[in-house]
């Protein structure tokens, strides 16, 4: 009988080619870390993950524990890469986490996927590399909702990743004090997923549907609007207000400074219209754009600018 790889093993190597594709490289790391590394994340002294597997003998007190979280270990290849001033490093794990269960004298082991980065790039060129794993495993029912409890990272620059409403990781930039702790780059962004419920949701059928016969049609809008207000929110009118014609909407500005008044942001979206049908009259599609507009001035108070 013919040998041929599992769903799992097939989903592990998409994922590897698709974020070498994004540019990150492949990371290999031990998976015993120090116990000071549960301080240098300035996890709480009650968080479930200090309760690390000891090893009985261990090569030194450096390697003493079983990992319960990814991080450390990709933070320590990151912070030699920035060390040795390299002025920008992208690079992901696929590995497993070791969780005691109590009872039982072997730990669960869970696979993780680590994404790491610094250098030219933010928390939406990360967010992006997310997504297009996402679009390769068939994963089209996700959110990126703000997390701002969790310690290890930056209170405004993150966010916990939903896949049909359960957790499944956690996106953003490191926090300035554990990127100290680690001695990393201060902007330094990473994102840790559980493969294991990625395994279960991916799908891997694909769909074929006929080339459109008529041509899309693409607008811009860019607003002012209050800074807190999220770009999920933003997203959420225009999707309900711009008509079934919208094929695709693409944020690609978010600028504050100068020219912006204190507090607000200016925000640029593309949206592409497309009617599967007809061509789409100049009348069709300015109406969508007013209503879009109405709604965004509904919601948010915007200005377009």
């Amino acid at each position: 009988m013919q040998g041929k790889k599992s769903f799992k093993q097939k989903l592990e190597y998409m994922t590897k080619s698709t974020l070498i594709s994004c540019g990150f490289s492949e990371a290999y790391t031990y998976s015993f870390v120090s116990p000071k590394a549960f301080d240098k994340l300035k996890l709480p002294l009650e968080s479930p993950l200090r309760n690390a597997v000891v090893i009985t003998n261990p090569l030194g007190e450096d390697f003493s524990r079983m990992r319960t979280t990814t991080l450390p270990s990709m933070l320590e290849i990151l912070s030699i890469n920035y060390n040795r001033r390299n002025e920008r490093a992208k690079l992901f794990e696929l590995s497993l986490v070791y969780l005691p269960q109590e009872g039982e004298e072997l730990p669960k082991e869970k696979s993780s996927l680590t994404l790491g980065a610094y250098g030219a790039l933010d928390f939406f060129d990360l967010k992006g590399s997310v997504e297009e794993l996402f679009a390769v495993l068939g994963i089209k029912k996700y959110e990126f909702v703000t997390e701002k409890e969790n310690p290890s990272m930056h209170p405004g620059k993150t966010a916990k990743i939903l896949v049909n409403r359960k957790e499944v990781g956690l996106i953003g930039q490191l926090h300035p004090e554990v990127a100290e702790n680690f001695e990393c780059a201060l902007e330094t962004y990473v994102a840790t997923l559980d493969m294991s419920i990625l395994v279960e949701v991916a799908d891997l059928s694909f769909k074929y549907k006929q080339l459109p016969r008529f041509p899309a049609v693409q607008r811009d809008i860019a607003i002012l609007i209050k800074e807190e207000i999220l770009v999920k929110q933003i997203e959420t009118v225009i999707r309900e207000r711009a008509g079934k014609n919208l094929e695709e909407l693409k944020l690609f500005d978010i600028y504050k400074g100068k020219q912006v008044a204190e507090g607000m942001k200016s925000v640029a979206f593309s949206l592409t219209f497309r009617d599967m049908e007809k061509t789409m009259t100049e009348e069709e599609i300015s109406r969508n754009m007013e209503n879009v507009l109405a709604g965004l001035k509904k919601s948010f108070e915007v200005e377009l600018r």
